[in-house]
């Protein structure tokens, strides 16, 4: 049985679309029935900041460690 298989990761630039990725979210919920959590949903309405923070620290955590890190301009 072939077990290989190929894990896509967000690279910095995908990861810096989380805040639209968001608004695009609530959008929707606001249109339109979703299956977001309500309690997610509400998270990112009231506590935006702090929600980006959360996901942008879980992506961090499982950045490989050969990851290079972002050149500096």
């Amino acid at each position: 049985q072939d077990m290989r298989r190929f894990i896509y990761r967000l690279t910095e630039k995908g990861i810096a679309l989380a805040p639209v990725l968001v608004e695009l979210v609530l959008w929707a919920a606001d249109h339109e029935a979703t299956d977001a959590p309500p309690d997610v949903l509400k998270t990112m309405r009231t506590a935006r900041p702090d929600f980006l923070k959360q996901v942008k620290a879980g992506w961090r955590a499982t950045r490989p460690r050969d990851d290079p890190p972002k050149p500096s301009r």
